[in-house]
């Protein structure tokens, strides 16, 4: 397999990563989270733990894909998405809601967007920031191998 195919495999199968992340949190563990607090049923607890799983396999895909594409621009892709999802929860809390009657720091319509993007992608286990910090970790490795292979060179 090329460079070229290596690097669209890790951004393809890392965006359908995140995608099905969300909606596994955020639809089907939180429509049965919700059923199972309705009727008292534990049964929906059985997703968390497949959810555990997935998230772990998820991450596990990450690394095996940033290491095999041992890409520059994938890595800084990885680092920019990654980040981003990785830091939702923060950003939501900290610049885009308004604290003490004080305006948020980003502006209104950004704001809306982070809200709007939190609400679609995380639910109960926070899975979409999981595997966007590990995105973040693999493009960081990934940038730091190649910055070491590339200093030997003369």
């Amino acid at each position: 397999m090329s460079n070229t195919s290596r690097s669209a495999l890790a951004l393809i199968v890392a965006i359908g990563l995140l995608a099905t992340m969300a909606w596994f949190d955020t639809v089907v563990v939180t429509e049965a989270r919700a059923r199972g607090r309705a009727t008292f049923e534990t049964d929906y607890l059985a997703l968390f733990s497949l959810g555990a799983f997935l998230i772990a396999g998820s991450v596990l895909l990450i690394w095996r894909l940033a290491l095999d594409a041992g890409s520059l621009a994938v890595s800084v892709i990885y680092v920019l998405i990654g980040g981003f999802f990785a830091l939702l929860p923060w950003t939501l809390v900290a610049l885009a809601a308004s604290t003490n009657d004080g305006p948020a720091v980003l502006p209104d319509a950004v704001a809306n967007a982070v809200s709007n993007v939190f609400v679609a992608t995380v639910g109960p286990l926070y899975a979409v920031v999981v595997v966007g910090a590990s995105m973040v970790i693999a493009g960081v490795a990934v940038i730091g191998r190649t910055i070491r292979d590339r200093g030997g060179r003369t």
